[in-house]
């Protein structure tokens, strides 16, 4: 059965000195990440009980261009599974970072994506129905990868299978 699992860019779980900044553009309400910096958000959710963990997770990466109409962004994705009885949150269990680049559209307004395709292992290996958390970082500083000037704006994840 396909599903779907929006994370909105404003319900990040976690924030700390150096986060991303909220903005609001036209009345979307956005996180934006600095140029030439590493700047990353938490988020929290409960992984579809309808999730297939042989199967791979798509994760598409939607967000725009404060101004720039060229250029790449490095996105960076890293899932902890908060199983019970088996993690203690008073520590960090990220799995390996996973990165991917969104092309900047010709047009500051419009969105585009970073596309993930991750098997199980890449995440975590979260159950269905378990709780996790994704940290999505921009790698401003990579210097080959990310090429965009100015903010990239984040909209939403979409988690899907």
């Amino acid at each position: 059965m396909a599903w779907n699992l929006p994370i909105h860019s404003v319900d990040f779980d976690q924030i700390a000195a150096g986060s991303p900044e909220m903005v609001s553009r036209n009345g979307h309400l956005l996180m934006a990440f600095d140029a030439a910096a590493v700047e990353s958000l938490v988020y929290k959710a409960v992984m579809p009980e309808a999730y297939v963990s042989g199967s791979n997770l798509t994760v598409n990466v939607k967000g725009f261009a404060a101004s720039a109409t060229s250029g790449t962004v490095r996105v960076r994705l890293a899932f902890e599974y908060i199983a019970d009885g088996a993690h203690d949150i008073d520590a960090d269990g990220y799995d390996t970072d996973q990165e991917a680049n969104a092309t900047a559209d010709a047009t500051s307004g419009e969105m585009f994506s970073a596309t993930f395709t991750l098997a199980n292992a890449d995440i975590d290996a979260i159950a269905a129905g378990g709780l996790f958390r994704v940290k999505v970082t921009r790698v401003g500083t990579d210097g080959t990868n990310d090429t965009m000037t100015g903010d990239w704006q984040l909209q939403v994840l979409i988690l899907s299978q």
